[in-house]
């Protein structure tokens, strides 16, 4: 399953991406500073999250949708990933995509996917899990987005299953800040998820904005100290799996630890 959105200041409804008997929800979350909403430039960016199920995961488990000759959960065959790839393929490039962020990677798929992204232009950045077979990944167009660093955490750190990646990058157009994070949760465990946000959130980028006035004055300014713009902070975009759906008490509203992000609901016209 995928969701696929164009987002600006004022996000528009999102739109599904692939079909599923799973409740699990994907989800594109933002937070954008409010001096960000107040003054910026215009800034928009294609976002999407999909989901590929990766062959080693999709057979232990007998996923219906992963394995060859699926008779039920217990008796199926191997993968069948050669067969399911190109439908995949078909829904990565169901549009142009400033940001892909894609879960359940693995190594065995890995040149069929950056042969796809190269297809449309992106670059792939890698993470993998810690202690599992699968992997995240972020897909950008180096044409919006310009990447300065990446970095990812693993959760639990004492004994690590799972990881989340981010990236900060440059929005070309604009010059903006914006950190985009990928992650895959286990659902209903609010520790992951507070963890995940002081991973995107905690040390965000953030430089002087530039005067709103961008023709110097003809005299020298009056004030020998005058006061400093506000800083401008990173937008901060997170994609993902969250394994629960919207409304719970991870990802809910009411959790003061959400900081001001702002979870885009499903579309409820296509499932």
């Amino acid at each position: 399953m995928g969701l696929g959105l164009e987002i600006g200041f004022v996000p528009i409804e999102p739109r599904q991406l692939g079909a599923s008997q799973e409740t699990k929800a994907h989800a594109v979350i933002l937070l954008v500073p409010q001096e960000t909403k107040a003054h910026a430039t215009s800034m928009r960016l294609r976002v999407g999250t999909y989901n590929l199920l990766c062959p080693t995961y999709g057979v232990k488990w007998g996923e219906r949708e992963a394995c060859l000759d699926w008779r039920s959960k217990d008796e199926h065959g191997l993968s069948n990933w050669e067969q399911r790839w190109p439908a995949l393929r078909r829904v990565i490039q169901a549009a142009p995509w400033d940001l892909l962020a894609l879960e359940e990677l693995e190594d065995s798929t890995r040149a069929d996917v950056e042969a796809a992204c190269d297809g449309l232009g992106l670059r792939l950045a890698w993470f993998p899990h810690a202690g599992r077979s699968d992997a995240l990944g972020l897909a950008y167009d180096p044409r919006a987005l310009c990447a300065e660093e990446s970095a990812h955490r693993d959760y639990p750190s004492d004994a690590p299953t799972a990881t989340s990646g981010r990236v900060d990058f440059r929005h070309l157009a604009t010059g903006r800040l914006v950190r985009a994070a990928v992650t895959h949760q286990r659902g209903g465990v609010a520790e992951q998820w507070a963890d995940l946000l002081d991973f995107v959130t905690g040390d965000a980028p953030e430089e002087p904005n530039p005067s709103p006035n961008p023709h110097p004055h003809p005299h020298p300014h009056p004030h020998p100290h005058p006061h400093p713009h506000p800083s401008q902070e990173a937008t901060c975009i997170i994609c993902g799996d969250m394994n629960e759906d919207f409304g719970s008490v991870a990802i809910g509203a009411a959790n003061p630890k959400m900081r001001g992000f702002v979870s885009l609901d499903r579309d409820a016209a296509v499932g």
